[in-house]
């Protein structure tokens, strides 16, 4: 007996075929799937104020659900907003207002959606429950969790980590990770620093054996953060190369 598809199986096959289709026609927009609602992404023109002259990745949230008639409507706008591009007739003033506004959503709301959209990605093992917990000790770093998630209230928590350090590093990709899903626009790699666990061991100082067991005790660690890098592009949280 051939097993169910899920209904997450079902939006990712409808959506690749759409895209392929917009390929074909040599639309130069694609479709996302942002948890359970649909956008368009591709090279803009800069938004009012922001300080870039030229067009760049970017995304317009549709605000439809994923499914058959949010899929055939999104299809049909990006056509539309390709040519728009095309005979660079593109204005940002039809999509400023009516696009759902971040900064109008409580940080708490967005963790909730965050959490929910992870799981629905993965069951819900001890492995990913284990790795989901890095998040809380980022989202920890929110003051208030009761105000709207925005650029400030990002960097105000980035801020709050220590620069150059492992949880600095970590916060930077987490929150990056969650301001994509809330579709907001901010760039924490400069924020990064330049924390690796491998520098903050001096060999000179160290017996060989206390040396070797730190190595090792540093290698698991770098290897369980390459795995949490990796779940986060899978999840397409991360745009990685």
């Amino acid at each position: 007996m051939p097993k169910p598809v899920s209904e997450q199986d079902s939006q990712l096959g409808t959506l690749n075929q759409v895209n392929a289709e917009l390929k074909a026609a040599k639309c130069g927009v694609v479709v996302c799937l942002r948890g359970d609602r649909l956008s368009l992404r591709g090279s803009l023109p800069p938004k009012p104020n922001s300080g870039r002259t030229k067009n760049h990745q970017q995304y317009l949230a549709l605000g439809i659900f994923a499914n058959p008639a949010g899929f055939k409507r999104a299809k049909s706008e990006a056509l539309r907003i390709s040519g728009l591009i095309a005979c660079k007739q593109f204005n940002w003033d039809e999509w400023l207002e009516p696009e759902p506004a971040a900064d109008s959503i409580p940080i708490s709301d967005w963790l909730e959606r965050f959490e929910q959209d992870y799981f629905n990605k993965r069951a819900r093992t001890p492995k990913t429950i284990t790795s989901f917990k890095d998040y809380g000790k980022t989202w920890e770093l929110f003051s208030d969790r009761h105000q709207p998630l925005t650029k400030d209230s990002i960097l105000a928590a980035i801020l709050k980590s220590e620069p150059d350090s492992r949880h600095r590093k970590r916060a930077c990709i987490a929150l990056g990770a969650l301001a994509k899903f809330a579709g907001i626009d901010i760039d924490l790699k400069p924020y990064q620093g330049k924390y690796s666990p491998y520098t903050a061991i001096n060999s000179k100082d160290l017996p060989n054996r206390h040396l070797q067991k730190l190595q090792t005790m540093l290698y698991r660690s770098r290897t369980h953060e390459v795995q949490y890098i990796k779940e986060l592009t899978h999840l397409n949280y991360l745009n990685l190369p």
